[in-house]
């Protein structure tokens, strides 16, 4: 896991670790069409929502797991935001041992 962070109105104003993503605390992800997308499915599913490797504002690729957050649960009416946990991709494929397979290319 690189980071989790709370986003409610779809703007980033809680992350752990602080250090390292300082550039992300305040981000309107509306303003970021690249992962913006993300957080529509997920409020639109009202589940979990696994992205594709996208690039990260702060640097590098992540898989981002988004989980959107309502205020009436269960009628999930009154969207308040969401919660984000950011995957390192190119961690996550060298500790999966996918580079080791034979003709794997990095």
């Amino acid at each position: 896991m690189r980071n989790i962070s709370l986003y409610p109105n779809d703007i980033i104003t809680h992350i752990y670790p602080e250090k390292g993503n300082e550039q992300v605390l305040g981000l309107d992800l509306r303003t970021v069409p690249g992962q913006y997308h993300t957080v529509l499915k997920a409020r639109r599913y009202e589940s979990v929502f696994l992205s594709s490797p996208v690039d990260l504002v702060q640097g590098g690729q992540g898989i981002i797991v988004r989980y959107p957050v309502f205020s009436d649960f269960p009628y999930k009416q009154k969207y308040w935001g969401g919660v984000s946990v950011v995957l390192d991709y190119e961690k996550l494929l060298r500790q999966s041992g996918v580079y080791s397979v034979k003709g794997a290319h990095r």
